[in-house]
């Protein structure tokens, strides 16, 4: 098992432990990241709407430790910041959102990245479970998906154009090493 995503939910719990003061100062804001409080644009995706929510996520980066993911915690730290940006994006294009938290959506690109870089996963499950992740980012953006149950439950809306845009970020970097692999095995031969 890998144990840096141990240390992630570790932060998620403390965070938690804060509850609403904490919540406010990291969240996602709009009008306060316009006003200049851009480390919002990272720290939205550390906490959580509460203790339900904060365990969710945390069962998911159990699922990244279990995964054993090949590489270095820095290189995982830098893929989480890297796609922190990109689904606090996500985030940003849906202008109904006005507040975010959860790590829900830089976690759906970690999983990605973890199934494909795990250290047993056989290719079968490794694609079955980029296939998978994949139709569930698609089935959330369409009008079938209702997160009405879930929202009950961890007390708030499932922001999806997050999942997408985490996912999206994995994706995209499998891509570009795939494509300098195939640019580097043609200079060889």
């Amino acid at each position: 098992m890998a144990r840096w995503p141990l240390v992630f939910i570790a932060i998620f719990l403390c965070l938690a432990i804060g509850d609403e003061t904490v919540r406010y100062w990291f969240r996602f804001d709009r009008d306060a990241i316009l006003a200049g409080e851009v480390w919002r644009i990272f720290t939205c995706h550390w906490v959580h709407l509460g203790w339900v929510h904060a365990g969710l996520n945390s069962a998911g980066m159990l699922l990244v430790a279990w995964l054993l993911p090949q590489g270095h915690w820095k290189y995982w730290l830098g893929f989480w910041l890297f796609a922190s940006i990109w689904t606090t994006v996500g985030v940003w294009l849906d202008e109904r959102t006005a507040l975010y938290v959860g790590a829900s959506g830089v976690l759906h690109g970690a999983l990605i990245l973890s199934a494909w870089y795990s250290r047993w996963l056989e290719d079968f499950r490794r694609y079955l479970m980029l296939i998978i992740i994949a139709a569930k980012l698609i089935w959330e953006q369409t009008t079938w998906y209702d997160d009405g149950q879930l929202m009950d439950v961890i007390g708030g809306h499932v922001v999806v154009n997050s999942h997408l845009f985490g996912g999206l970020t994995a994706y995209a970097i499998l891509v570009i090493v795939w494509l300098r692999k195939i640019r580097e095995e043609k200079r060889v031969s």
